[in-house]
């Protein structure tokens, strides 16, 4: 669920996809520089991959490209993603918001994520919106309030289609 291009504030990134049918899809993740050189590649069985920006592979770079596929069949595999990190900039800005907004606030809460999703929405940047609603998921799966508003926040964004 991510645009062909997105921007980036965290220093992470959880990168989702619906699963294929037909039993357990083991899916290759790719993580590529700009000239689609091999940066990280790895594995999994899981419906989603947690990016880290940090990663000593990647870090030193402004733009990763990164594309999904089975590992059975290389061919199908999902558009390739650019993910940027935010202009130093940009990124300045959107801290001074986030500082108004979690002054007071310490604790790593559901809640806290949820309302961090809508000012990263507001801000354009919906990897970390995205991000934040699986944290607040992750925190409290119990909450269908949480679902349901990350859920909404797909279809708004053209992430996710409506299901017929």
């Amino acid at each position: 669920y991510m645009p062909n291009s997105v921007q980036v504030f965290k220093n992470y990134a959880i990168v989702r996809w619906d699963a294929l049918e037909g039993g357990k899809v083991t899916y290759k993740v790719k993580v590529m520089n700009m000239f689609e050189d091999i940066l990280i590649s790895e594995e999994t069985t899981d419906t989603f991959f947690e990016l880290d920006l940090n990663d000593k592979k990647i870090e030193s770079y402004p733009n990763v490209l990164l594309i999904v596929s089975t590992v059975n069949d290389e061919d199908v595999k999902s558009a390739t993603i650019a993910i940027k990190k935010l202009p130093n900039s940009y990124k300045t800005q959107v801290t001074t918001g986030l500082d108004d907004l979690m002054s007071g606030i310490s604790e790593e809460t559901a809640l806290n994520k949820y309302i961090l999703a809508g000012f990263y929405e507001d801000n354009n940047l919906l990897v970390d919106a995205l991000t934040s609603y699986e944290e607040a998921i992750k925190l409290a799966p119990e909450v269908e309030t949480y679902k349901e508003a990350y859920e909404e926040f797909l279809l708004r964004n053209g992430l996710k289609t409506a299901k017929k």
